[in-house]
């Protein structure tokens, strides 16, 4: 079948690209042909920006004795951005600015925070990230998540939208408890509990491409966080701590940190 994956590809986020690639080459490997669908974005989105002061008052923790590094780590992830954007463009096949369900004969919801409906998300509440696609009949979830969002902090006629939305799926598959609790709740639907595809795909094939790159496989130890997250000196010493431990190189992917 011609199978649409419905994601959040377009975030400028590894743990993003990974999740949609594994579950893409998952979905080959079992005879499919995969093309991605864009999360349509509501009218009806409450999404606060930051005012200027807000933003400045955010941005004065900053300054701090790793301040040059920070300086000189933007330019960098300004280059990186640029990069991973092509990357991901190549390897998840995203060939139009928009995507559409046209032409697939059924839909995977998934995987990452799809069902993510708190007020910051960009996207709004629309049926469509919680199963009504277009005019598609198949339509399932896989290792689905709502992140921290519970049932008390959606609004009655959101919980309207995503109640007849989840409803309409053929099969609902999510990925933590609190996501199952949240189905269940507002449908009474026990849903399958699922491992992420990160998690099931090997990724051997792109490993042994990455040694053909050159890329160095000697000891390593990731830190896996967003840009900037971790700051607390208890915890970068601890990690250091760990890493000198077991002599290991700590690599930031994706988000700078400059300890």
């Amino acid at each position: 079948m011609i199978v649409g994956i419905l994601s959040m590809q377009r975030i400028n986020n590894y743990g993003s690209i990974l999740q949609a690639y594994a579950l893409k080459k998952i979905l080959e490997r079992n005879g499919n042909i995969i093309k991605f669908i864009d999360i349509e974005i509501s009218d009806k989105r409450i999404y606060k920006e930051n005012s200027k002061i807000e933003n400045f008052i955010f941005k004065l923790k900053y300054i701090d004795k790793y301040l040059f590094k920070r300086i000189r780590y933007s330019v960098v992830n300004k280059e990186l951005a640029k990069v991973f954007q092509k990357d991901q463009a190549r390897l998840l096949g995203l060939e139009n600015e928009h995507m559409t369900a046209s032409g697939c004969d059924a839909a995977v919801i998934g995987s990452d925070e799809i069902f993510n409906c708190s007020n910051e998300t960009i996207w709004g509440v629309t049926g469509q990230r919680f199963g009504k696609i277009e005019s598609l009949k198949k339509v399932i979830s896989y290792a689905a998540s709502c992140g921290y969002t519970g049932v008390s902090d959606l609004t009655e006629e959101n919980s309207i939208i995503i109640r007849e939305a989840l409803s309409s799926m053929k099969g609902i598959s999510v990925r933590d408890n609190n996501t199952f609790n949240f189905v269940n709740t507002l449908t009474g639907i026990k849903p399958r509990i699922d491992l992420d595809p990160v998690l099931i795909y090997d990724f051997q094939s792109e490993i042994m491409e990455g040694e053909k790159l050159g890329i160095p496989l000697y000891p390593y130890m990731v830190v896996y966080a967003y840009h900037n997250r971790i700051d607390s000196e208890e915890e970068i010493n601890a990690i250091k701590s760990y890493a000198k431990k077991h002599d290991l190189k700590t690599i930031a992917i994706g988000g700078s940190l400059p300890w």
